[in-house]
């Protein structure tokens, strides 16, 4: 079976530009890495990618450099966190280490050693790669690129008129977006509340009725972010927005609780993502995200299950093999469709990218950037067949930029 990708991007474009559907985005960490920093290449030299933010995997692996250069103990402890992990059937991620970590420390007292760690060296691991984590995506202005693709994004947000507000989910702990946003002037909400130290306010969340309406877009950090702290005012503990700091930034996911809210806000963004997706003909777009978060998987699959309206459209970077995880959730949910680089799902159905007729100069400017291919009137039926680049958070925004200048025809 085969899927047309010109149909694939007018259905994607059509969603996008709907008035009247309820839209939001989940950003996941590839969203970050599509900045790519490396030098331009040398004539007859392949490109080279180097990301501004490394995405989780590269972020593991500095983090696990950090955990050894700690010391023989805090190694076996990590690879000791990264087995139970896999008999967890759980990606031995940055994230799953964290979360696995934190719950050992809460558990461990005075004269346990989980880990073969003493409790102060528990600690002492969590605190080296929470800095590490905030360290390596904290970025100076000065270097960021002069324009990166969540600009772009943040032209559209700022020009999109909708009868419902936009919803930006992100796992990403960086503020590029933030800063994007700020700059392009768009109205933004992000559950805090507050005008010396905003406080994160979770019963607000979960009333619809006191969120900010249409002209505001909000944005929703599921895994917290570098530039939110917990302090203890007066006894009370609570969640605020702050500098960012690497002694004190509140990287989530964890289980721990706070006084200040009935929900943590991990849990409480959860709720939200999963009650977006219940109201009626709501579209997620997910970019940069390879659903390797069972907790974030859950939410979606809830609400499209308890939902047949909602729809939710996974651009994927990278290729997406026949026996994949995805594919699975993706053919047992009509409602999930799924663009990857070499195939899609779309109806429960997989298949690979072919058009069905060679790109005209009419449809160029708008496929290119939802697909590469050398397809051309002239050329053989072969050619139809190529790579989707949409899944580049990149050409996605390129994508965003395009579409309503495009006269593609149903």
């Amino acid at each position: 079976m085969h899927h047309d990708p010109r149909r694939a991007a007018e259905l994607l474009r059509d969603h996008l530009a709907s008035h009247d559907r309820r839209l939001a985005f989940l950003f996941g960490a590839g969203v970050s890495a599509s900045i790519n920093i490396a030098p331009p290449p040398a004539p007859g030299e392949h490109p080279t990618y180097e990301p501004l933010i490394p995405a989780v995997d590269q972020l593991t692996d500095i983090c696990r450099e950090k955990a050894v250069a700690m010391g023989p103990d805090f190694q076996i402890a990590w690879t000791s966190l990264c087995g139970e992990l896999d008999s967890l059937r759980l990606p031995p991620n940055v994230e799953n280490i964290l979360t696995r970590l934190r719950l050992k420390i809460d558990s461990a007292g005075p004269a346990d050693s989980p880990l073969g760690l003493a409790l102060d060296d528990l600690v002492a691991l969590e605190t080296a790669v929470r800095e590490t984590i905030v360290s390596s995506v904290t970025l100076d202005d000065s270097a960021i690129p002069s324009v990166i693709p969540h600009d772009r994004f943040a032209r559209w947000a700022r020009r999109a008129v909708r009868n419902h507000p936009l919803e930006v989910f992100t796992l990403n702990y960086d503020v590029l977006l933030e800063r994007s946003l700020e700059r392009a002037l768009v109205p933004c909400f992000d559950g805090f509340v507050g005008c010396y130290r905003p406080f994160f306010s979770s019963e607000l969340i979960e009333n619809p009725d006191r969120l900010p309406g249409p002209e505001t877009l909000r944005m929703w950090k599921i895994h917290g972010s570098i530039n939110w702290c917990e302090i203890t005012i007066d006894g009370s503990t609570r969640i605020i927005r702050c500098e960012a700091d690497e002694s004190s930034a509140l990287i989530l996911p964890s289980h721990r609780k706070y006084e200040e809210s009935r929900k943590q806000p991990y849990l409480a963004l959860l709720d939200r993502l999963a009650r977006v997706l219940r109201e009626d003909n709501t579209v997620l777009v997910v970019a940069g995200y390879s659903f390797r978060d069972q907790h974030v998987n859950a939410a979606i699959l809830d609400g499209l299950t308890a939902n047949p309206s909602a729809h939710a459209i996974a651009l994927q970077f990278a290729q997406l093999p026949r026996d994949s995880a995805l594919v699975t959730m993706a053919e047992q949910h009509a409602n999930l469709v799924v663009y990857a680089r070499n195939a899609a799902v779309v109806s429960c159905q997989y298949g690979e990218w072919r058009l069905r007729e060679a790109v005209s100069d009419k449809t160029a400017h708008f496929m290119d950037a939802f697909f590469d291919s050398n397809a051309a009137p002239e050329v053989d039926a072969e050619a139809l067949e190529g790579l989707a680049a949409i899944g580049d958070f990149d050409r996605f925004t390129h994508f965003l930029g395009v579409m309503e200048r495009s006269n593609v025809a149903d």
